[in-house]
């Protein structure tokens, strides 16, 4: 079965319509017939790893299920079988980091999140450093933003 098939299947028994799906993942409401599409003209065309994520979430379907279609919709959620490091002073980021790690993000964006220091403030939300993961990691992707990234560091301003 394929991701198409996958998504299909989810219409078809485990949300009520597609704009609905859509909208509890965070998404456009026209966004599923515009994938469909896209993959009518390229059957290989894949989503974003962060759509996937909210996608599987919303449908409460499991993630490695839709990515891959290893296991059953309903396999229980890689939380249960997850090893995080109980040492990280912020609980949430390192849950983030341990599903980063599963879903194969680049080790440079889960250094860079691991690297940040709230000085004090309340840890965000596992989705929040999920994301910053995933930002990262299109960041540190693009050429360009590696160029500048470097002629900063170059300079002495970092983050600047």
């Amino acid at each position: 079965m394929g991701l198409r098939e996958r998504l299909e299947w989810v219409l078809a028994h485990r949300v009520t319509s597609g704009r609905q799906w859509c909208g509890d993942a965070g998404l456009s409401g026209g966004y599923l017939g515009t994938l469909f599409t896209r993959m009518s003209r390229d059957p290989d065309a894949d989503l974003r790893r962060d759509e996937l994520v909210r996608l599987a979430r919303a449908a409460r379907v499991s993630l490695a299920w839709l990515a891959t279609g290893d296991g059953s919709p309903d396999d229980p959620a890689p939380s249960s079988r997850r090893v995080v490091d109980q040492s990280d002073l912020y609980a949430h980021r390192a849950t983030a980091v341990a599903m980063a790690r599963e879903l194969g993000i680049d080790h440079a964006a889960i250094s860079a999140v691991l690297a940040v220091d709230l000085g004090g403030a309340p840890d965000p939300s596992v989705r929040a450093w999920l994301e910053e993961a995933m930002r990262v990691e299109r960041r540190l992707s693009n050429p360009f933003a590696r160029a500048r990234s470097a002629a900063r560091a170059a300079r002495g301003n970092c983050g600047k």
